[in-house]
């Protein structure tokens, strides 16, 4: 039995046509004992009362407009199923021959006989583990830092990783070349627009940093080429201005607007690496996990590179899943500020009047402290004058404030920071 028209309007918070019907059949608008109020909780949306304008708004925006013509019901086609092709035994047995701890899966063991994702350069692994969450069977890693068999710059590695993809043994391929070379803020420049493969009189040392960077670029490119070819997703990362977008082959890249760029409000890489189980999509230019801010003055919108491994982990976890009009933070200062004195209250340092103000500063000594560059620290606080970064890089607020907690709170910041890796692998 097809749904009364005044049923959708009434869902949408809309009564007026079931207003006009009850007055056509002689009942009033509110009855005696009845309460259109209960229609709503009925049709699963709260009273517009309830509701903010905001919300209505986007609740009739997600409505599709209605026709002149009532179109006449009709069953939903049924989802498109995805079913991998099975894999040769021949590719099975070469696939094999990577160690279990390479491999990223649901279960104790991968499912050889379905093709899986290959992520290369993975480090701690958040890309393989989204891909393996949305649907891939499972996705083989590399990572230097985990064993000399993993060094991809090995002529044999490479060559046996571009037979397996001309195999059909992975459904998508990508990674994060460590290409610092192609950086536009090197001082003094190393390549240039007139020379992307690398200015000419360099030092010996810069040299072999360029020529091995050069040798991803020819790598990377001839693994684009046959993952093209075999229509598989691939995905590189890199800056958006880094010269490797400028190096030969990879023009089309640059020429085409195919990037995104991932913002605090939008969806975070793995999730849209998880679309190569949908329908594929077209290839993707390099995006770096970014938080974006609307500024009163100046540049629009401002963005500031994640890089620190854990706080790109928190970030992809914690919007996961928000719609682009979502706020990360729903709650007002107020309520940003009872949290954060709760928080120091139970590591024993509700007495040091600590402000949320000071993680400005704590967050540049941090930084300091782990090696960054004065003019990395000077440009992701915005500062134009390096004088100003000198009151921050001096500040001991901090450390009086732990001098004054005791020991008690010592130890227990030891043991949260401890486990603060821990709880953000949860996620």
């Amino acid at each position: 039995m097809p749904e009364p028209l005044w049923w959708a309007d009434l869902c949408r918070g809309l009564p007026a046509r079931l207003d006009k019907l009850t007055r056509d059949q002689g009942f009033t608008v509110d009855g005696d004992g009845f309460s259109q109020e209960s229609l709503y909780t009925l049709g699963g949306t709260p009273p517009p009362a309830l509701q903010s304008g905001s919300a209505c708004k986007r609740a009739r925006s997600r409505q599709p407009r209605a026709s002149a013509t009532t179109a006449a019901p009709c069953a939903s086609a049924p989802a498109p199923v995805f079913n991998p092709p099975v894999l040769p035994s021949v590719v099975r047995g070469r696939l094999e021959h990577f160690p279990r701890r390479q491999f990223v899966c649901k279960g104790p063991w991968p499912d050889l006989s379905r093709p899986g994702g290959l992520d290369l350069f993975s480090g701690v692994g958040g890309v393989a583990r989204a891909l393996v969450r949305h649907g891939c069977p499972w996705v083989l890693t590399f990572d230097c830092l985990r064993g000399a068999s993993e060094d991809l710059s090995a002529g044999t590695l490479q060559r046996e990783l571009l037979e397996l993809l001309r195999l059909g043994a992975f459904l998508c391929v990508g990674g994060s070349p460590p290409c610092a070379s192609f950086s536009r803020a090197l001082a003094p420049p190393v390549r240039s627009a007139a020379a992307p493969a690398g200015v000419p009189h360099l030092p010996p040392g810069v040299f072999a940093k360029v020529v091995r960077d050069n040798r991803w670029s020819a790598w990377l490119l001839e693994l684009k080429c046959v993952a093209q070819a075999a229509g598989v997703l691939f995905w590189f990362e890199n800056p958006d201005l880094s010269f490797l977008w400028r190096m030969p082959g990879w023009e089309e890249e640059a020429n085409e607007d195919r990037h995104q760029l991932l913002s605090c409000r939008s969806a975070p890489l793995t999730a849209l690496l998880a679309q190569s189980f949908l329908p594929a999509a077209a290839s993707v230019k390099p995006r770096t996990l970014a938080l974006a801010a609307p500024l009163l003055g100046g540049p629009r919108t401002q963005h500031l590179r994640v890089d620190f491994p854990a706080a790109v982990e928190l970030i992809t976890a914690g919007v996961h899943g928000l719609a682009w009009e979502e706020p990360v933070y729903p709650f007002g200062p107020a309520t940003y500020r009872r949290r954060w004195d709760m928080l120091l209250t139970a590591l024993g340092l509700g007495q040091c009047e600590l402000t949320p103000g000071g993680l400005r500063g704590g967050g540049a000594v941090w930084a300091y402290h782990h090696g960054t560059a004065i003019a990395d620290i000077q440009w992701r606080m915005r500062l134009k004058h390096q004088h100003t970064l000198v009151h921050y890089l001096q500040e001991v607020a901090a450390l009086n404030a732990l001098l004054d907690a005791g020991a008690d709170s010592r130890i227990r910041l030891r043991q949260v920071a401890e486990l603060f890796p821990f709880v953000v692998l949860s996620f």
